[in-house]
């Protein structure tokens, strides 16, 4: 299933979880402020979800095109599992 961002964006609440939850796999997970940043990928197109700790609710999904975003990402990324 491939997206675009402008598809992706006008989807309703709903759809964006369903659409993660039924084709998305998770890359990675950050912790920072009191939040769980997730990083998620559908055949190249990455979706952060960005999840409060103290009550486990989403507070935003959006989709990353900024390179920058992404670098935090990769610091956690361990690459001896794909090896």
């Amino acid at each position: 299933m491939k997206i675009s961002t402008t598809f992706f964006n006008k989807l309703p609440y709903e759809q964006k979880v369903e659409t993660i939850y039924l084709h998305a796999e998770m890359v990675s997970e950050l912790n920072y402020h009191g939040r769980r940043y997730e990083l998620y990928c559908i055949q190249g197109t990455f979706i952060e979800v960005v999840v409060n700790k103290d009550n486990q609710r989403i507070a935003d999904i959006r989709v990353l095109e900024n390179t920058d975003r992404l670098a935090h990402y990769c610091e956690s990324v361990n690459l001896s599992t794909l090896l």
